[in-house]
């Protein structure tokens, strides 16, 4: 969850109800967009496993994995969900303060298998607390410049 702050001293809000809505919204969309697109494929690295905590697999799977592709990659097999989600280009949708974005993924990603302490969609969308102020930080910065663009005369601080 991302949660920002912005001081609104000597801003008048009249008629900037939907505005807001707004630019709050397609501010949002672009950092979801770029968390896609920047953090994402960060979960597909050899060293991710390290930096996400996914649960240790089976030296069997690894293995197997070796074997068949000549290395072994956290949460890929044989790489056709990496590349949808990575690829996948719809918009993030939401309403009420919540928004998501759809990663396309085969059906093991969602599954929570016997014997498995965690399914694989809940490592794919983790995010570390230094990825979470980045987000943070740059939806707060975009959503002040869009308002201070659209204002005549006060500005908005953060």
């Amino acid at each position: 969850m991302l949660k920002i702050t912005i001081s609104r001293k000597g801003l008048n809000l009249k008629g900037w109800r939907m505005r807001f809505r707004r630019i709050i919204r397609e501010e949002v969309v672009r950092v979801l967009k770029m968390w896609r697109s920047g953090t994402l494929p960060k979960h597909f690295k050899a060293r991710a496993g390290n930096i996400y905590k996914y649960h240790p697999r089976k030296k069997k799977y690894t293995d197997r994995q070796r074997k068949k592709y000549g290395q072994y990659q956290p949460m890929v097999f044989t790489g056709k969900s990496r590349e949808r989600m990575i690829r996948d280009q719809r918009e993030p949708t939401g309403r009420g303060g919540k928004m998501s974005l759809h990663l396309p993924a085969d059906k093991q990603f969602h599954i929570k298998y016997p014997g498995w302490p965690h399914r694989m969609r809940d490592e794919v969308t983790e995010i570390t607390r230094q990825e979470i102020e980045l987000l943070r930080k740059t939806l707060q910065e975009n959503v002040v410049r869009r308002i201070n663009a659209e204002q005549d005369t006060e500005k908005l601080t953060i």
